[in-house]
């Protein structure tokens, strides 16, 4: 069984790190570093934000935080559509899923929190 295959104790999956090889990212695209916070946790908020990012078709990352927060980052893609497609995404951010209560999304930098490596392919929880 590989590491991507194991459950841990909250029966998410256990990433690997050095398993994810993150890619190259084209110039002009923009990553955003959110923190949510509210009732986020325990109520399908990480599994609602990767399922916006992937309906948006975007790259990103959404995990749970020690704090009660949820950590999100993302890439939103060069071009005309990037103000409409985190216009949609934040959107959803801050409606949240239908069990939980989003207070606050703050929008931090990544590149001085260093998140922006975490970012592969696709829109994974972590």
């Amino acid at each position: 069984m590989s590491d991507l295959d194991r459950t841990g104790p909250d029966n998410n999956a256990v990433h690997n790190q050095a398993v994810h090889h993150p890619v190259q990212h084209p110039a002009g695209d923009s990553v955003v570093h959110y923190i949510v916070t509210g009732l986020v946790q325990g109520v399908g908020f990480r599994m609602f934000t990767q399922r916006a990012g992937r309906e948006l078709s975007l790259d990103g990352i959404v995990r749970n935080l020690s704090d009660g927060s949820v950590e999100c980052v993302v890439r939103y893609p060069a071009g005309e559509d990037a103000n409409r497609l985190r216009a949609r995404f934040e959107a959803r951010l801050h409606r949240g899923p239908p069990h939980g209560r989003v207070d606050h999304v703050a929008v931090q930098d990544p590149a001085t929190t260093g998140q922006a490596a975490l970012i592969g392919r696709g829109f994974r929880i972590i």
